[in-house]
């Protein structure tokens, strides 16, 4: 990385890489499949080439004949700005196969092509699977009032379905996926998607993204963005709007997934909530009422969770803990974590694992807690800090070497902002994610 002016602070790396994010300055545009340099295995484009007999829509009403009437790969031209009144649909007999899956794209050169459903659904797919999805922005136009669904897949447990750089804004649940009892979806792929601003006028359950009965999922360099903010009402949120919900029923199967890559931040409830098991790598969690939990236990590794004071839940007694993993079963492995950012006044503890828990690398600034746990309650105890190489408490921001660190509004802006294909690996979350452990490293280490 160059330093200008000979600056060598983190807090202005953080300044001088986010001025590096201008239109100028952005990596070129990749094309389907190309992978750079030393980015992760899971980071590259993936959806394939459309193949299957492909047709080009020239009209929204042409795009519902399309998907709903015929098994063809769909090709929507870069650039158009469409308007639907009642959503579009795909059949359960009108998904691909494993030999032969269906993918409707963007194609051309130009902007995302922008669909905004005035009071409706964009896009209900019943029990389809073998689709892939790419290039698209939903935008919803809505009172709030009603229950409006970005992309909601329903019905019989189906599988691999890709969902790959669209823009779903503004809908009370921007993505939902739920299987019937019974069954499951599943390889579900969310790769390198903007989800932003899902609300609800009157408080009720707002999600980013919502699945039950899903398993194998994988959530990617993603952005997921203030779930539970009705415009111009901050006043308004609750504890029911997550930017993830991962549900889970009694009697139901434990199900999987990861997310890695994944900048999740601004949920008026939880950055994310998982009910079963879940890998987290690579993360970004921040302001928000409360962090994340993962309670059927996993692994939270390279991960960093910021509050900030500005940011209360509705009722402090319940606002809460930053990391809670294995908090009904399972093992929790939290490794090279950072929890950092400065509310005490309602706030319990830094990390939660009531079940079996191996813990490493883990630092946090504080004060946490207004109780007697401390910053770690581990197997029902108080875990030691500052012992050894598993945990570093401090409450002095002198103690890591940069403890203003943070995301930058500008880069933040362009996450949400992001063009259709376009990537740099060296400003993403992850790379974020990798600074941000950097810079809350202790200075006597």
């Amino acid at each position: 990385m160059v330093f200008h002016n000979g600056l060598r602070s983190y807090a202005m790396i953080f300044l001088a890489w986010t001025l590096l994010v201008t239109p100028a300055n952005r990596a070129p545009a990749q094309t389907l499949g190309e992978q750079g340099g030393d980015a992760p295995q899971w980071s590259r484009w993936r959806i394939g080439e459309p193949n299957n007999h492909a047709v080009t829509v020239r009209s929204p009403a042409d795009l519902k004949r399309v998907l709903s009437g015929t098994n063809r790969d769909v090709l929507i031209p870069a650039g158009v700005h469409w308007e639907i009144r009642e959503p579009l649909v795909i059949p359960a007999h009108r998904g691909g196969s494993a030999e032969r899956p269906r993918r409707i794209v963007a194609v051309g050169n130009g902007s995302r092509p922008e669909i905004t459903c005035q009071g409706c659904d964009f896009l209900k797919i019943e029990g389809a699977g073998h689709l892939g999805l790419a290039g698209i922005a939903a935008i919803a136009s809505r009172d709030g009032k009603e229950d409006e669904r970005g992309i909601i897949i329903r019905g019989r447990g189906a599988g691999n379905i890709l969902i790959e750089d669209m823009l779903i804004h503004g809908f009370k649940d921007n993505l939902v996926i739920v299987a019937e009892k019974g069954s499951l979806f599943t390889d579900v792929v969310i790769n390198r998607c903007i989800l932003r601003e899902p609300w609800h006028i009157g408080g009720s359950h707002a999600q980013n993204i919502f699945f039950n009965r899903v398993d194998r999922w994988q959530i990617l360099d993603t952005v997921l963005y203030h779930a539970g903010w009705q415009p111009n009402h901050p006043e308004q949120r609750t504890r029911f709007n997550h930017n993830l919900y991962i549900d889970h029923d009694e009697g139901d199967p434990i199900t999987h997934g990861e997310m890695r890559g994944v900048y999740t931040g601004y949920a008026s409830s939880h950055a994310f909530q998982i009910r079963s098991t879940a890998t987290v790598t690579d993360t970004i969690a921040e302001r928000s009422a409360y962090l994340g939990s993962i309670y059927g236990g996993g692994t939270v590794e390279r991960y960093v969770g910021m509050f900030a004071d500005h940011i209360p839940a509705e009722d402090k007694n319940w606002t809460g803990i930053g990391l809670e993993v294995g908090n009904l079963m399972g093992t929790a492995r939290i490794h090279d974590t950072v929890l950092a950012h400065r509310e005490s006044g309602g706030r319990k503890v830094a990390i939660n694992c009531a079940a079996e828990h191996e813990l490493s690398n883990i630092r946090i600034l504080g004060p946490w807690t207004t109780n007697n746990y401390g910053p770690i309650l581990a197997g029902g105890r108080r875990f030691a800090v500052n012992n050894g190489q598993s945990v570093f408490y401090s409450e002095d921001p002198l103690r890591f070497r940069d403890s203003t660190a943070r995301i930058d509004e500008r880069l933040l802006e362009n996450w949400l902002t992001r063009p259709r294909r376009e990537w740099d690996d060296e400003k993403s979350p992850a790379a974020a994610c990798a600074l941000l452990l950097k810079a809350y490293t202790p200075r006597d280490r």
